[in-house]
């Protein structure tokens, strides 16, 4: 979705930091080629998913995060929080539950 909605390359959302967005104005700040900086605006949807990370448990934020924005494995997630696979499992999957409800409940189709 963020890439899709700001343009940005995959490289630029690998270098991303969380704390280089400002979800009120749905902007965020890439860093390009050249290491030149530069403000690119992301969709409605990207909004509802930063909604629901700042209402997560500190845990299931450290989860996300390091899941979808890291790209960190399950049993790496879970060594690095001292917690069991399947906990890292059930979190992930709840998550995705809850923005899937929250997308149908603002009209948005997230399929079946």
């Amino acid at each position: 979705e963020l890439l899709i909605s700001t343009g940005m390359r995959v490289g630029e959302l690998t270098r991303l930091n969380i704390v280089d967005m400002n979800f009120q104005e749905r902007s965020c700040i890439v860093l390009g080629k050249g290491n030149s900086e530069r403000e690119v605006y992301f969709s409605e949807k990207s909004k509802i998913i930063s909604i629901l990370i700042d209402n997560m448990k500190t845990q299931e934020k450290q989860i996300f995060t390091m899941f979808y924005y890291k790209g960190n494995k399950i049993k790496d997630i879970a060594k690095l929080l001292n917690i069991t696979e399947t906990k890292v499992k059930v979190t992930l999957y709840r998550l995705r539950k809850q923005v899937k409800k929250n997308f149908k409940e603002r009209g948005y189709d997230y399929g079946k």
